[in-house]
């Protein structure tokens, strides 16, 4: 899904780029590790494999950036779940 989504990781980037930020922390929102948390996103980072620090370059200087490990199967994801399926049955009663 990461191809179909936007923005995507490239011009958010770009986006950045314009904004007056002191450093770039990603944080992915997918729930496991697979190509895109290991490969595709460091890649697009310019960060070397298997890191996950690196700089972010930004009207002409460098910021530092850190890329941090996917949302995961959290807890709290499991109660957000519980809550939106308990707002949803709410709607079948009158």
């Amino acid at each position: 899904f990461m191809s179909l989504n936007t923005p995507t990781v490239e011009d958010q980037l770009e986006a950045f780029r314009s904004e007056e930020i002191d450093m770039l922390v990603v944080v992915p929102l997918f729930l496991a590790k697979g190509v895109h948390i290991n490969q595709d996103i460091p890649e697009i980072l310019g960060l070397p494999k298997g890191e996950q620090v690196g700089t972010f370059q930004l009207n002409g200087g460098t910021v530092p950036l850190v890329y941090a490990n996917p949302i995961g199967s959290d807890p709290l994801l499991a109660e957000l779940m519980l809550k939106n399926a308990s707002d949803a049955i709410a709607k079948l009663k009158p």
